[in-house]
């Protein structure tokens, strides 16, 4: 009888052992496309998030807590200009998108997010449907244009490297970058006849952060070349800032407000493009 029970374990054991071995490691892969030209000197792509595993795995469902992305590149592109590297859209919520986009000579940098402390109800991590999207990135010379050069951008593997972390409802733990990692569209060379994507019609898009402290982000778009203002009005409709009041052309752009030396409180900002006007509110909290 003992050594029946003996060999029950046994084999238990050894089951136990085989699932271990057979489990497969939490993996994610990094994707960039839909890249878009959207000027001469401008370009905007998609940072996408995937489940590195394969959707028929027994592996349980990848919930979201941090992320920081590198990525190498050739910075000829840059043309003799300085480059400025910023976030336009993510569809993480606010509290658990990337932070402090920069260029430190030939990396784009997006450090980790803070944690977020709704744990219950984390983004999950997709083996299909394009991904989850971290962020859409606007990278941007100042000089008049890109270098007709390839961008050649890859994950980094130099000291600053792409982590991901998933919650597994009781701590983080770091995935393992996958083997199959592909970076799309975006070795090609960036030329004048490459630029696409120019806008259908008028837009003013809602500001990022919102509600912001002291800075914010508004992005806003132009089908033609028309003199643009955009300003921003305190509650009684005072204009307390002048943001853009120039002639541009047809494209994507971004207008920084710092809000520094206002009070907390809602403010108004108004575009005006030929015939177009739209106005959109926005929270400034010290």
């Amino acid at each position: 009888m003992k050594t029946i029970k003996n060999l029950t374990s046994l084999i238990l054991g050894l089951i136990f052992l085989a699932n271990i071995s057979f489990a497969e490691t939490p993996s994610f892969k990094v994707n960039v496309s839909n890249i878009n030209h959207t000027s001469k000197n401008t370009l905007e792509f998609d940072i996408y998030l995937l489940n590195g595993n394969n959707e028929n795995s027994k592996q349980e469902e990848l919930r979201y807590s941090l992320g920081q992305y590198f990525f190498e590149f050739n910075p000829k592109i840059a043309n003799g200009g300085n480059l400025n590297y910023t976030i336009v859209d993510s569809d993480l919520p606010e509290a658990m998108r990337p932070r402090n986009a920069s260029v430190r000579d030939n990396l784009l940098c997006l450090f980790v997010n803070s944690i977020n402390p709704d744990k219950g109800n984390l983004p999950v991590i997709n083996y299909k449907n394009g991904g989850l999207l971290i962020a859409r990135m606007k990278l941007e010379t100042t000089a008049d244009k890109f270098e007709d050069t390839p961008l050649d951008m890859k994950l980094s593997e130099s000291k600053f490297k792409t982590k991901v972390f998933s919650y597994d409802g009781k701590k983080n733990i770091e995935l393992v970058n996958s083997d199959n990692n592909p970076i799309e569209g975006v070795t090609g060379k960036l030329t004048n006849e490459s630029i696409t994507n120019i806008p259908a019609e008028f837009a003013l898009g809602q500001n990022y952060p919102n509600p912001f402290n002291p800075s914010t982000t508004i992005n806003y778009e132009l089908p033609a070349s028309n003199f643009v203002t955009l300003k921003i009005y305190d509650l009684v409709g005072k204009e307390v800032a002048t943001l853009v009041n120039e002639k541009l052309d047809a494209g994507r752009y971004t207008a920084t407000f710092n809000g520094s030396n206002l009070a907390s409180g809602m403010y108004f900002y108004k575009i005006t493009a030929g015939e177009f006007t739209f106005v959109r509110k926005m929270v400034l909290i010290k």
